[in-house]
């Protein structure tokens, strides 16, 4: 059992390494990031998991007061089962999620509501569940976590980070226009930043969906086109098709979901990931 969580604690930030690099934006020359959080003030932490034993080691999202990873006690009691044996993995890292979503702000409610958005086997054993939140149907940025079990399904680790839900859709449904822009405005937005003019916007065309873009398309990606002669002041084009979607960003306690558009663009060969206010 011991080497087994070791192999799956490896597994996991194998893992978690790749869906970090994934995430890293690169472009040509440095411009500020936009992330609604950066701007929020710091949240109280949620109470300790070390003061009633379900947890052994958590690391803290200090802007969020909530665990960005946590190890999970063996032998602890989770949502009131001392056992996750005979679960299907799915059910197993949503029940384990339900039964630490104190520790998120979260309800139970809620967590059973996050989305399954992969699920699968660990080479060294065990298995791994990643869930998503959404907002009516609009992906969280960054608002995901992944679960760990053992191979006997017994919860090992949780990495990233989940939000409540409930008060944000209320003041999501309140607000009169949480998206200002279309999507060929964002990705012209974006395109400013590397000097191009307003005039952009109404050179973009939309792009037919291919066999290649079809997950992106699925997942909420819109994408655009312009001319190859239509260049920026120092002679950058974009050499192709550039994508966005809505996304949602967390606040702390869940206080607000600010409605955005991340783009991604392709200029000279260069990518550059822009995520650019509504």
């Amino acid at each position: 059992m011991i080497a087994l969580h070791h192999r799956s604690a490896r597994a996991w930030r194998a893992a978690v390494a790749a869906i970090a690099m994934a995430a890293l934006p690169v472009s040509a020359r440095l411009l500020p990031n936009l992330d609604a959080l950066a701007d929020s003030t710091p949240a109280p932490a949620t109470k300790s998991a070390r003061e009633e034993g379900r947890v052994s080691r958590m690391h803290l999202d200090e802007r969020l007061g909530t665990p960005s990873f946590l190890w999970v006690r063996p032998g602890a009691t989770i949502g009131g089962r001392k056992s996750m044996a005979g679960l299907a993995p799915q059910e197993a890292a949503r029940r384990t999620l339900q039964g630490l979503s104190d520790l998120y702000g979260m309800s139970p409610a809620e967590a059973a509501a996050a989305e399954v958005k992969t699920a699968e086997r660990l080479a060294g054993g065990g298995h791994l569940v990643r869930f998503q939140n959404r907002l009516d149907g609009i992906e969280v940025f960054r608002e995901s976590a992944a679960v760990i079990l053992s191979e006997s399904m017994q919860p090992v680790a949780i990495g990233g980070r989940l939000g409540p839900t409930t008060r944000a859709a209320k003041l999501a449904k309140s607000a009169k226009a949480p998206f200002t822009l279309s999507a060929a405005q964002a990705i012209a937005a974006a395109l400013g930043d590397y000097d191009f003019g307003p005039e952009v916007v109404g050179a973009l065309r939309p792009v037919a969906q291919t066999p290649a873009t079809a997950a992106s398309v699925a997942a909420g990606y819109q994408y655009f086109a312009a001319p190859r002669d239509l260049l920026s002041p120092d002679g950058a084009r974009l050499d192709e098709a550039a994508r966005a979607k809505r996304v949602w960003f967390p606040c702390p306690a869940g206080s607000c979901r600010r409605g955005t558009w991340s783009c991604r663009c392709a200029r000279r060969g260069c990518r550059a990931s822009i995520t650019t206010g509504s």
